[in-house]
């Protein structure tokens, strides 16, 4: 479960004491009297209520080390008292209706996302539609109204999805920042239908079977974990394979249940696409994309504490792990060696413009002599040699030669100058050393993996939330990842969750 008895008591007696509002009060406004001299700030917050009808709230730990504080005897608003009491300590300060609170800088906030959805056609309300943040296990339906509420977001960049049968998708990138979100009315239009000839693929044959089973192996993934997966509307999927091209494609009409009774996950995906190319000549490709909402299973105590492990386990060593991970300075204790896979230029290859043009001088003489022969086989041998070859360092990497920050708060940026990271997890910190490079495609290989880089920079915020994931290439354990070990972004470890008892609140 994501609450415990004393932060759901704490939530509610705050927001009941929130319900007493001073229409017409704002700290920006409401002046007080104050002189402070070597006092504390439990002292200043006393005389503050004192004067006004606010009424702070706050943790006695987070206060009590606040002393000999001093302030020129005047009258100021209670921003601008809060704003020079406070003004070297590592707390921050909001308003809740008639109440201060008082938190932490650098503590974890929540917004909010409000909206309506409308039928494009008539405007009419749009109800009972699914309003999600995708990757997440954050959605709502619509009301009668067509209104939604989607609550207790953490900063980051989502998608928002709305899907309804009979109607397009809507999706739309949101960026949570500064404060909660409403938007403007949302149009969903009528799917427009479309005849023409129609190939129909019935279950009972056994090329759809052999094309689901496929389908699924790829999809929800080899390892053991899916066979605790299921997929209970596979009616949806439309599947077919290309014997000519050995293409297996994919595509549902609506969201695939999907029930995962290994980490106590419903999810939801709608599948826009998929597709396994596995020519040879391919060296086997999988791609597939879609939108994806998760809900929590409800259990008995002991089936929880069960999923809560296996969540934690699917967690561990993964790139939601490591980002994380890297950004807080923690990658050595948690248990990540990364190096560098640098990509150095063949010094006995040419460059290409010299091979060609000795080559094409060569084949054009009139006469081919024995040493012009020799000549253009040498060249010819040097245009095959590779422009390039590899070499992993043997030290590992520190987190400030690959994570920086952007201009954009809250965003990180993963590079390595354009060569690889190769990255070892072992919560043990005992690593696989022989043959690296090869050991990424043995099937026991659960911990390595290799990351290639399509352009310089990945981008990702605090949660994990790679920003242009089509830029990233995994070679190795990560490659292997399928749906049946997917997390929500939203995902806590037990560690984070103990933070959040101690130090969040909701926002109203």
């Amino acid at each position: 479960m994501r609450s415990s008895l004393s932060v759901t008591v704490l939530i509610v007696a705050l927001q009941l004491l929130l319900t007493v509002t001073v229409k017409g009060q704002s700290i920006d406004t409401a002046k007080v009297t104050l002189g402070l001299k070597d006092e504390s700030l439990e002292k200043a917050i006393k005389k503050i209520e004192q004067q006004s009808s606010f009424r702070f709230f706050y943790r006695d730990a987070d206060v009590r080390p606040l002393t000999h504080l001093n302030l020129t005897p005047g009258t100021y608003t209670i921003k601008q008292t809060l704003d020079t009491l406070l003004q070297n300590a590592s707390l921050s300060f909001r308003q809740i209706n008639s109440n201060i609170l008082l938190e932490h800088k650098d503590q974890q906030v929540y917004y909010q996302i409000k909206g309506r959805v409308i039928n494009g056609g008539d405007k009419s309300p749009a109800t009972n539609v699914s309003v999600f943040l995708s990757n997440t296990t954050i959605g709502d339906k619509t009301a009668n109204d067509g209104t939604f509420t989607l609550q207790n977001i953490k900063p980051g960049k989502y998608n928002l999805v709305i899907s309804i049968i009979g109607f397009e998708t809507f999706s739309r990138v949101l960026e949570v920042d500064h404060g909660n979100i409403t938007l403007p009315d949302i149009e969903i239009f009528p799917k427009t239908i479309v005849l023409a000839e129609v190939t129909i693929h019935p279950r009972t044959t056994l090329n759809w079977e052999r094309n689901y089973d496929w389908f699924k192996e790829e999809f929800l993934g080899k390892m053991d974990i899916a066979k605790e997966c299921k997929i209970l509307n596979p009616d949806l999927l439309d599947i077919s394979y290309d014997e000519a091209t050995s293409t297996l494609t994919a595509s549902s009409s609506d969201f695939l249940n999907i029930e995962n009774e290994a980490l106590g996950y419903r999810i939801k995906y709608l599948l826009t696409y998929f597709k396994m190319d596995n020519r040879l000549s391919a060296n086997f490709h999988l791609d597939y994309k879609g939108s994806v909402f998760f809900e929590e299973m409800i259990g008995t105590p002991s089936q929880e504490r069960r999923w809560q492990k296996r969540r934690h386990e699917v967690y561990e060593g993964s790139i939601m792990h490591f980002l994380r991970s890297a950004i807080k300075n923690q990658m050595e204790k948690d248990g990540f060696r990364i190096q560098q896979l640098a990509n150095y230029p063949n010094p006995e290859r040419p460059p290409d413009s010299l091979i060609n043009a000795r080559i094409k001088f060569y084949s054009e003489l009139k006469s081919q002599s024995e040493r012009q022969l020799d000549s253009l086989s040498f060249w010819v041998k040097r245009s095959k040699l590779p422009k390039t070859f590899q070499k992993l360092m043997p030290y590992p990497l520190t987190e400030q030669e690959i994570i920086k920050t952007t201009d954009r708060p809250g965003q990180y940026a993963l590079s390595c100058d354009n060569d690889g990271l190769y990255l070892a997890y072992n919560k043990h910190h005992r690593y696989h050393i022989s043959d690296q490079l090869k050991y990424l495609d043995n099937r026991s290989n659960t911990e390595n993996t290799l990351i290639n880089f399509g352009s310089p920079n990945i981008f990702f915020d605090s949660s994990g939330i790679i920003s242009n994931p089509n830029c990233i290439i995994f070679y190795g354990a990560w490659s292997r990842k399928r749906v049946a070990e997917l997390l929500p972004i939203d995902y806590e470890t037990p560690e984070e969750m103990e933070q959040g008892v101690e130090g969040s609140f909701l926002r109203d």
